[in-house]
């Protein structure tokens, strides 16, 4: 494969399928938080203080505010461009650490059912990923300080960065470079001193973080849980190669077989975060949701991993056959790029995944009612989608409020609410019964659907008179 000792190829044939699916396709990528940071960034100009939010995560607004103009297909372009220069640091990546087939990560990574669908969403994780490998990258380069200096910046792109400053920090002490650790607070520093004027704290980084309570909303789940919904992130052929990937840089590390590092970056960085996350969905803890989508903020270095694994393959293989030791790339390769369209469940479902879902159907509907009977009316809502769909500025207080008991209490004359039956539920409290009950308030449009994987939608409109 002498072409593919160049990542271009494979990063302009990412470009080209990324295009494609924006031209194609009009989904998300998700209907819930894509949606929400995405209004951050587009709301920031008007309101500073959004750049300091810290749900919103205040790098990624920052980053992502200029593209948001433009509208959600800035977001899904600036995120399109960034899963690309990852594919570009983990190809360069997996040279610097000599293992063989290095192109490989790029055809897992392109070909990662989810890492793919959520290129096109407003989530933070694609942003995640390519700050951690570049950070790594940076690291084995021995440029040590620009890489905590990354690092630093991560919390502020997703709360797990605090794991990885942990472990980016004890690798610094293990090295004996101490006033490393100095460029750990680099991140905290500036938002503190930046955000300050907002939060009257300069610690605010710290006492502002959402998820900092022993409970969740969501419930809880199994241990394995993660462990489970991984071969839906990635697909199987992916899914396959990290387990023996992960066994065989376990087994080589005790023989004494490969460097520490390698197995303290890779390994540690890859057990540490996914048993972080299954504690906390175990216990039902710091607001977990047990999303499978986080396992994306570490698929460069699953993607590592999964080629060392297939290295190992074919240098067994070699000791039988040459050709059959070849050939199993191809193999692997193949089969990697044709899952993603075959019918396994971990598979892309194009018509579901892509497109928007049952619940932004229904809301396009109701939509298109206010705008055929009303004329700049207030909403009460949970499902902040209707911010972008109307046209309405989510942040400001006069055009838009949360569906909480206190926004009903307090609503007016002419306000329209908009009870759907996940966001109003589960995120506010506020059941359809509670609202049908109001005296003043009037039933005026509902509309319900179940898409083809039994997801069910119901939307109903309320005017307040």
């Amino acid at each position: 494969m002498k072409l593919l000792r160049s990542p271009y190829p494979l990063m302009l044939l990412h470009l080209i399928l990324g295009v494609l699916t924006l031209i194609i396709f009009d989904g998300t990528g998700d209907s819930g938080d894509s949606i929400y940071h995405y209004l951050y960034a587009r709301s920031a100009p008007d309101h500073p203080e959004l750049y300091f939010d810290h749900w919103a995560k205040p790098l990624f607004v920052l980053l992502y505010s200029p593209m948001a103009q433009i509208g959600f297909i800035g977001v899904q372009l600036l995120n399109l461009l960034v899963v690309n220069a990852t594919l570009y640091f983990t190809y360069q990546t997996a040279k610097k650490l000599d293992i063989p087939s290095p192109y490989f990560t790029l055809i897992l990574l392109i070909f990662s059912p989810l890492y793919f669908v959520l290129t096109f969403s407003g989530l933070t994780e694609p942003l995640f990923a390519f700050f951690l490998i570049l950070a790594f990258f940076m690291q084995l380069n021995k440029r040590h300080a620009l890489a905590i200096v990354l690092i630093s910046f991560l919390p502020f792109v997703r709360s797990e960065g605090l794991f990885f400053i942990g472990i980016f920090g004890l690798w610094e002490v293990l090295r004996g470079r101490y006033t490393s650790l100095l460029f750990l607070l680099t991140g905290s520093f500036i938002y503190g001193l930046a955000g300050y004027f907002v939060h009257n704290d300069f610690f605010w980084t710290i006492t502002k973080i959402p998820y900092s309570k022993l409970s969740s909303t969501y419930g809880s789940g199994t241990a394995l849980h993660f462990i489970e919904q991984l071969i839906y992130v990635v697909g199987i052929p992916f899914y396959l190669l990290f387990w023996i990937g992960f066994l065989f840089l376990t087994v080589h590390y005790f023989l004494r077989r490969t460097s520490f590092k390698l197995v303290y970056f890779l390994l540690g960085s890859v057990v540490a975060f996914i048993l972080a996350h299954t504690i906390f969905w175990y216990y039902g803890i710091f607001n977990s949701m047990g999303l499978k989508r986080v396992l994306i903020c570490v698929i460069p270095f699953m993607a590592l991993i999964a080629t060392y694994g297939l290295s190992q393959i074919q240098f067994i293989l070699q000791h039988f056959s040459y050709r059959l030791a070849g050939a199993i790339v191809y193999i692997f390769a193949l089969y990697t790029m044709v899952f993603p369209f075959t019918k396994n469940p971990a598979a892309i479902d194009f018509k579901h995944d892509l497109n928007l879902h049952v619940e932004q159907v229904q809301a396009n509907k109701i939509a298109n009612y206010i705008n055929a009977h009303y004329k700049e009316p207030k909403i009460i809502v949970g499902n902040t989608y209707f911010c972008e769909i109307l046209n309405i500025d989510c942040f400001d207080p006069s055009r838009k409020s949360f569906i909480t008991p206190e926004a009903i209490e307090t609503a007016q004359p002419g306000d329209l609410i908009i009870w759907d039956n996940w966001f109003s539920i589960v995120e506010h409290g506020i059941s359809l019964d509670y609202l049908i009950n109001q005296p003043n308030f009037k039933l005026v449009f509902e509309t319900e659907n179940t898409d083809n994987r039994e997801r069910y939608s119901k939307m109903v409109l309320f005017e307040v008179y």
